[in-house]
């Protein structure tokens, strides 16, 4: 959620949303019809009243940043705009974090009990939260910024 930046949800979020759905999917809603699904309706789909799901919310936030750093990649001088873009994007995947690792990772350990597959991911969150301080210590323009712009989309 890209020549160059490539921000996607990683394989081991995909599947813990998806382990996590399936599990819940069985845990059928009293009086719900069998056939109809119990997930979420999409945020896309034209609801009355229905919020987007947790898992949506974060899958959303991913794609808006991923548009941001599209924006970024594609501009050449414009230092105030990448600044703008980048204070955007640390903040974001600041914030999401924070929900992934305060409210997610806890139920997805609960429901996969892989602890070594919450622990990598914890580990991945922490490696792009020292990222994030090392590029908000910079100026636009300084060496490596561009570059630790570029590998902070991948993750």
């Amino acid at each position: 959620m890209l020549s160059g930046f490539n921000l996607q949800l990683s394989p081991r979020i995909v599947w813990i949303e998806d382990y996590i759905w399936r599990k819940k999917r069985r845990q059928r809603p009293a009086g719900l019809p069998k056939g109809n699904s119990s997930r979420p309706q999409s945020s896309n789909r034209n609801t009355q009243g229905a919020s987007p799901s947790a898992l949506e919310l974060l899958k959303q936030d991913h794609r808006e940043v991923e548009e941001w750093f599209d924006e970024y990649n594609e501009l050449k001088e414009d230092d105030d705009r990448k600044r703008a873009l980048v204070e955007k994007i640390c903040l974001a995947l600041k914030v999401h974090a924070q929900i992934e690792e305060e409210i997610f990772y806890p139920q997805a350990r609960e429901a996969t009990k892989d602890n070594d597959l919450i622990d990598e991911a914890a580990v991945e969150h922490a490696t792009v939260k020292h990222l994030i301080g090392e590029i908000e210590g910079m100026e636009v323009g300084e060496e490596l910024y561009d570059a630790k712009i570029r590998s902070l989309g991948k993750w």
